[in-house]
């Protein structure tokens, strides 16, 4: 998990430019909802829109993927919070 970066990593940028070129504007690394603690990784706030744009860890691909013994509901409660408030969710790798 060390080397893995959050941010700023080759599928992030490449939506962030096809975003971009769509002429969307967003936000990178913001709580859409201030009673959330986890960051979203795009928010785009016009169309209540949450992306999370999820690695190994999270998409349990095959290789790579472990489950979590601690805080496992980390993982899932943000997006079902986000849809219980009226966001549309979008989730990839």
């Amino acid at each position: 998990m060390q080397g893995a970066r959050g941010r700023e990593n080759k599928p992030e940028l490449a939506l962030r430019r096809a975003l971009h070129a769509l002429a969307l504007r967003y936000f990178v690394g913001r709580h859409p909802i201030l009673s959330l603690r986890r960051t979203v990784d795009l928010v785009l706030p016009r169309v209540r829109m949450a992306v999370f744009l999820d690695g190994c860890f999270r998409h349990g691909c095959g290789q790579h993927h472990t489950v979590a013994r601690m805080w496992h509901w980390h993982w899932v409660q943000p997006s079902l919070h986000c849809r219980r408030l009226g966001w549309q969710v979008v989730s990839g790798k």
